[in-house]
């Protein structure tokens, strides 16, 4: 009778696990293996933890089933070395889930409410909060802002490193720099304008950006950017550039 019932749950896993299949080669989805509805289905079907390998083998076709073939025979029956190594072999990681967090993409039909569990999901398998303090917690993300502020030439070889605090990467960018002749140059270029002052042989510029034309006295300011204008970051904006 359990057989009987395990059987049709599985018939239900295949089922939505071959339907993501299809939203993925719809584009309606990201390709690779999304294995939350095999988990989710897992726990409601409150099967052991144990035996999650061996109910999911069976519905892997292609990469996921080359990783777990590659796999050592004595790991394959662990759920989770058997995901880690689907993972690995599809590249995603805590860069990919940071990266669709912060530049979720677009699927026709999605509610505001289904928007919103997407971004929790991939929130906690970016950060992993479980587990860990507040400290830890906002590290994260104090890690991301720091990368952010870096050249590119910089920012490349720190991330090969895969620090794990901000304050490992500041460690990585000084043994960079360290190991350089020349300037000891590691930010990322601004895009600031200059604001205020006025032009050579026309008007001149004073601190509060009053212009005065050669001859003559004007009491008009220039334009002046608004105190808005000020505080708004001149950072670029971060884009995506891996897509599954």
């Amino acid at each position: 009778m359990r057989w009987r019932s395990v059987q049709i749950q599985l018939n239900n896993v295949h089922d939505e696990l071959e339907k993501e299949r299809r939203n993925a080669i719809e584009g309606r989805q990201q390709p690779g293996p999304d294995l939350t509805t095999f988990e989710r289905l897992a726990v409601a079907y409150r099967w052991p933890r144990t035996e999650w390998a061996v109910y999911l083998v069976p519905y892997l076709s292609g990469q996921a089933r080359a990783a777990y073939v590659a796999m050592d025979i004595y790991e394959s029956g662990d759920y989770d070395r058997v995901k880690a190594a689907i993972l690995a072999k599809y590249e995603i990681n805590e860069e990919t889930y940071r990266q669709h967090f912060r530049e979720p993409a677009v699927r026709p039909g999605e509610t505001p409410r289904e928007l919103y569990n997407r971004l929790k999901d991939l929130y906690r398998k970016w950060v992993k909060p479980a587990g860990k303090t507040v400290e830890e917690i906002g590290e994260v993300f104090i890690l991301e802002q720091y990368l952010r502020t870096l050249a590119s030439e910089v920012r490349v070889w720190v991330k090969e490193h895969n620090p794990a605090t901000g304050q490992h990467a500041a460690d990585l960018v000084e043994a960079f720099l360290a190991a350089r002749p020349g300037p000891k140059t590691f930010r990322k270029q601004s895009y600031n304008r200059p604001v205020g002052g006025g032009k050579s042989g026309g008007s001149g510029g004073g601190v509060l950006g009053v212009g005065v034309r050669s001859g003559h006295h004007s009491h008009r300011p220039t334009l002046l950017p608004t105190p808005h204008s000020l505080d708004r970051p001149q950072h670029p904006q971060l884009h995506s550039t891996d897509h599954l």
